[in-house]
Parts: C-alpha cells; sequence; structure tokens
C-alpha cells in the first residue's frame, strides 16, 4: 500500500503484482473443496513466488528476502499429521532463499537507482528498529 503513493507510475510492475496477490488470495478459502490441502499448497506457492517476484523487482537492498525465513510456519498450514509434504514445501521456500540470496540483483530491477525506495521497504520491517537499537548500544561499549 504504501508504495502506491511512493511512487505509482516507476512502481506499475510491483502495485499489478500487489492487485494480482490480493485478488488470488481472496480465491484461496474456495480451493476447500479440491483437496484437504489444495488451499494450503496454493496459499504457499502463491507467497513463495510472490516474495521471490518482490525481491527480484525491489532486490536484496530492501530485505524483503527475510520473508523467506518464515517458512517453518508452513507446518501450521498442513499440520505436523503432513510433515512430508511439510517439507517439500520448506525446501521450496529454502531455495527460493537461496536463490535470491545468490542470483538476485542488490538494487532490484525496478528503479534500480532510487535507494530512498529501499530504506523505506527496510524501514516498515518490525526487526529493523531492534537491531538499530542492539548496534547502537554495542557500538558505545
Amino acid at each position: 500500500m504504501i508504495l502506491s503513493f511512493y511512487n505509482f507510475g516507476g512502481l506499475i510492475i510491483v502495485n499489478i503484482y500487489n492487485a494480482t496477490f490480493a485478488v488470488a488470495a481472496l480465491m484461496v478459502p474456495r480451493l476447500h473443496r479440491v483437496g484437504d490441502n489444495a488451499a494450503a499448497i496454493a496459499l504457499i506457492v502463491l507467497a513463495v513466488a510472490g516474495n521471490l517476484f518482490v525481491v527480484w523487482a525491489l532486490g536484496t537492498a530492501s530485505a524483503l528476502h527475510v520473508y523467506f525465513t518464515l517458512g517453518g510456519a508452513i507446518l501450521f498450514a498442513f499440520g505436523v499429521q503432513n510433515w512430508k509434504l511439510f517439507l517439500v514445501f520448506f525446501a521450496l521456500t529454502a531455495g527460493a532463499l537461496v536463490l535470491s540470496l545468490n542470483a538476485a540483483p542488490v538494487h532490484g530491477l525496478v528503479l534500480p537507482e532510487d535507494t530512498r525506495l529501499r530504506e523505506l521497504c527496510w524501514f516498515w520491517q518490525p526487526h529493523r528498529h531492534r537491531l538499530a537499537a542492539r548496534s547502537h548500544r554495542w557500538s558505545r561499549t
């Protein structure tokens, strides 16, 4: 949402992705008719593919690849009884993280010269403030 106010025209690709992702996520609850794990699979594939797109679009300098580390939460989507299915999608998430770290452009494919945009993405991440406070506290000692 914040990106659409920042530079709508320059980030039109990301804004189209955001709208498409929102519509696709609204369709996920209808998948319960297909199978027990269909909605979970669709949501995880949607999240991994979407985050991979955003990391490539905005670059690793935006620190958005950190959301791949939430892959362990996939266990809650499938349940402990489906641990084999969990391992497959956990490996997919881990592979996406490794791919992002090793191959994604640092400044992204969309507005690569706009460093303020990357700082804005980094600012909204909740752990940033704790890390900044720790590094400031450590630098005084």
